[in-house]
């Protein structure tokens, strides 16, 4: 089930369509690979794919390609996977701080890290597709 989600200064929501001024361009890969090597998460873990948007002033739109032959499929459930609520809200802080780094000034000099999400809640789940 795809879904374009968006994580801003008032957390995540559906996307309601491009920042005011228009949307800035996706960032290409080589760009997200920089920030995403900066980001305490890597691959294997790293959930993040593309950056589709991205406004300074609190708009991010990312996107991650969720197939079948993803490791937490085999278990989590087997015959009707699901993307655990865990590995959801670890996409969000990835983005988050993809957008964190790209809107400082010397990303050299952030350290990210979350320390928590409270009253988190789940619309639909996510499954391969």
């Amino acid at each position: 089930m795809g879904g374009r989600r968006e994580w801003g200064e008032r957390g995540a929501s559906s996307h309601p369509g491009p920042p005011p001024g228009g949307p800035h361009p996706a960032m290409s890969s080589g760009e997200i690979g920089r920030l995403v090597r900066q980001i305490p998460t890597q691959y294997p873990f790293v959930l993040v794919d593309r950056i589709l948007e991205h406004d300074p002033g609190g708009h991010l739109v990312a996107s991650k390609n969720v197939s079948g032959t993803e490791d937490f499929f085999a278990g989590h459930f087997p015959g009707q996977p699901v993307m655990p609520g865990v590995l959801l809200l670890e996409s969000l802080a990835q983005a988050a701080g993809i957008w964190l780094l790209k809107t400082a000034p010397d990303p050299s000099q952030i350290e990210i890290r979350v320390v928590g999400i409270d009253e988190a809640k789940f619309r639909r789940p996510v499954v391969p597709g």
